[in-house]
């Protein structure tokens, strides 16, 4: 969820900004009447709560998000319900005020307060010609944006931590290459298969590590592969692994490709044959899903997640403490994930 708390570096630079350029004061808080941002007064009240934060209340604050449009206040001093002072005086002597809501996704997250506290700022405030109520509207679309842009990073991030997480208890290896053929990212199992470090791993060509695979095609073609056995050669070593390929695309474009290997002995063992045909079933579908062309970065994001907590479910017999434990997440962030992705 926005919150101006997040961006309250650009919040304070946008009120002094405004003070400068308007020659008023300015109070910005957030949804829930903490002081985020200001100037004179309100500065020295930084992260302190505006209206004592009653959202209940009838006061100028508490009303603007609750209506959820500007309001004027051209008489400060007249007017009762301005704040606790009530009519014929104000706490912080404020004679006028433009109050207007900061609204991200139709729901206001926030209020922009141009403040006058002598005669020659209520005359700004009300100067027709300059028109001050267009002018903070569209300070509090900037803020909005840059709110919005801030969750989306922390979104962001927040998906890729989660990702890696899951990437690093699989016992598959796994690596993802660019357009290019150099190797990106990958995990720890990838790693020890190939009996190296992930950081020597991570910029090694395709043409290197995998010199006589057909994996190198995929880039060229864009028609991945599923459980194909191939040799690689590891220094003096001759390893077999069971190697699935599909690339992922933005549009038309192949972005790169998505590897994903295990020893095949370990796949052959007898006692686990049917156990690891179900594996690589799953992994296959579990790379198809998290590859899709036809699906927005974030949509497959949600649907990698969703198949490995559900593969974890089932593994760890619907333990959520243990299916936590081992994904390396928090119970809580655990809940939050199955109510998001409608996993019962």
């Amino acid at each position: 969820m926005a919150d101006l708390r997040g961006i309250k570096t650009s919040v304070q630079q946008v009120a002094e900004a405004i003070g400068i350029a308007l020659k008023v004061e300015v109070e910005i808080v957030d949804n829930k009447l903490n002081i985020v941002g200001g100037t004179g007064v309100y500065q020295d009240m930084l992260g302190m709560k505006e209206e004592k934060g009653n959202l209940r209340g009838n006061y100028l604050y508490a009303r603007t998000l609750r209506v959820g449009k500007t309001q004027y206040v051209a008489d400060a001093l007249a007017d009762r319900n301005y704040d606790e002072k009530g009519a014929g005086g104000t706490v912080y002597g404020e004679r006028a005020e433009i109050c207007t809501p900061i609204i991200l996704k139709g729901r206001p997250i926030g209020i922009i307060g141009l403040v006058a506290f002598s005669e020659e700022q209520k005359e700004i405030l009300s100067d027709t010609n300059r028109n001050m109520i267009g002018f903070v509207e569209r300070m509090a679309e900037l803020l909005a944006a840059k709110a919005d842009q801030q969750e989306t990073l922390e979104n962001a991030e927040e998906s890729r931590d989660e990702m890696t997480t899951v990437l690093e208890t699989a016992h598959e290896g796994i690596f993802a290459l660019d357009q290019t053929g150099y190797v990106k990212h990958c995990n720890a199992a990838a790693a020890a298969l190939l009996k190296t470090t992930k950081r020597e791993l991570v910029g090694t060509h395709i043409s290197k590590l995998m010199p006589d695979s057909p994996a190198a095609k995929v880039l060229k073609t864009g028609v991945g592969y599923t459980e194909n056995e191939e040799v690689l050669r590891v220094g003096r070593d001759n390893l077999h692994f069971i190697i699935a390929v599909k690339p992922y695309m933005k549009g038309d474009e192949i972005q790169g490709i998505v590897v994903s290997f295990r020893d095949v002995t370990e796949a052959n063992k007898p006692a686990a044959g049917t156990e690891s045909e179900e594996n690589g079933k799953e992994r296959e579908q579990l790379i198809s899903n998290h590859c899709d062309m036809n699906k927005t970065l974030s949509e497959q994001v949600k649907d990698f997640e969703r198949e490995v907590i559900i593969r974890k479910m089932k593994q760890c017999g619907g333990v959520k403490e243990t299916v936590a434990r081992e994904l390396g997440l928090s119970r809580a962030t655990l809940y939050r994930k199955l109510a998001e992705l409608d996993i019962d």
